[in-house]
C-alpha cells in the first residue's frame, strides 16, 4: 500500500510538475506574443512617422523652391525694367544729342551765309 501512495504521490507531483510548466510556458509564450505585437505597433508607428518627416521635408523643399522661383523671377523682372529704362535714357540723350548737333550745323549754316552775304 505504501508502495502504491508512493506512486500516486509521485504521479500527482509529477502532473502538479507539468502542469506548472505548462502554464509557466503559456506566461512565457503570451508574453512573447505581447512583445511581438509591441515591437511591430513601434515599427509601424516609427515608418508612419518617418513617412510624416519626409512628407513635411518635401513641403519645404517645395515651398523654398516657389519661394526661390518667386524671387528669382521678380529679381528678373526688375532687372529687364531697369535695362529698358536705361535704354530708353540713352536713345534719348542720342536724340538730343543729334538735336543739338543739327541745330549747331544750322547755326554754323547761317553764321556762313551771313559771312558768304
Amino acid at each position: 500500500k505504501e508502495a502504491e501512495a508512493a506512486k500516486e504521490s509521485a504521479k500527482a507531483e509529477a502532473e502538479e510538475l507539468l502542469k506548472r510548466r505548462e502554464a509557466e510556458f503559456k506566461v512565457q509564450m503570451e508574453q512573447r506574443q505581447q512583445e511581438w505585437e509591441k515591437e511591430m505597433r513601434e515599427r509601424v508607428q516609427a515608418e508612419a512617422s518617418e513617412h510624416a518627416q519626409a512628407a513635411e521635408q518635401a513641403r519645404i523643399h517645395s515651398e523654398d523652391l516657389a519661394r526661390l522661383q518667386a524671387e528669382f523671377e521678380e529679381r528678373q523682372r526688375k532687372a529687364e525694367e531697369a535695362s529698358q529704362r536705361r535704354i530708353e535714357e540713352l536713345e534719348r540723350k542720342a536724340l538730343k544729342a543729334a538735336a543739338e548737333e543739327e541745330g549747331h550745323k544750322q547755326h554754323e549754316l547761317v553764321m556762313q551765309r551771313l559771312e558768304d552775304q
